[in-house]
């Protein structure tokens, strides 16, 4: 499972980001159910920033192309790829990204 956990204890008040908890709570919600976890990964403050970048770049590429072939959409996709942007920023400030492996019961 791909999720992550706050960095900082405080909830964040951004729609799709009100589930994010702490580390400890985040593992107790995870094994609540008798599930077990096998294995986890925490990513890197650098690779959450290499994602994300990465994640942009092609959003802006395909928001260009999407862009040329309906002019009338430019301010849409505009305000897309600013959502976006504000996106990452917090993820990359309030989140710190993990992988985990989880064992169902």
């Amino acid at each position: 499972m791909d999720e992550g956990f706050l960095k900082k204890g405080s909830k964040i008040g951004r729609d799709g980001y009100g589930h994010y908890c702490p580390h400890p709570e985040t593992w107790q919600r995870l094994e609540s159910h008798g599930d077990s976890s096998v294995a986890e990964y925490i990513y890197s403050d650098s690779e959450i920033r290499t994602i994300n970048h990465g994640y942009m770049a092609q959003i802006r590429r395909k928001a260009e192309e999407l862009v040329i072939r309906h002019p009338n959409l430019e301010e849409e996709v505009t305000a897309y790829i600013h959502n976006q942007e504000q996106e990452c920023e917090l993820i990359e400030n309030e989140i710190t990204g993990a992988f985990w492996i989880i064992r169902r019961k």
